[in-house]
């Protein structure tokens, strides 16, 4: 598998309905999570809200290190 940059050549096809072209782009694959900075982390938001949501009406999230879980104010109207 080559990994190594491409030159920025285009191909062009000339046709009577437009022209196609070819060209490359830069695009990334993860090879080793644990050197990734941190910057570029994300947070699986669906993940802690599912978290939340098992919670039973009365009770807290269980924990997760580096969350803290708290309740807001929500307002309701019927």
């Amino acid at each position: 598998q080559d990994t190594a940059a491409k030159p920025q050549e285009a191909t062009r096809v000339h046709a009577s309905y437009g022209v196609s072209s070819l060209s490359y782009v830069w695009d990334y694959r993860l090879t080793d999570l644990s050197k990734v900075p941190v910057r570029f982390l994300m947070l699986n938001e669906k993940a802690v809200k599912a978290h939340i949501a098992a919670t039973p009406k009365k009770g807290q999230p269980g924990t997760i290190a580096g969350i803290e879980f708290y309740q807001k104010p929500k307002g309701n109207f019927r």
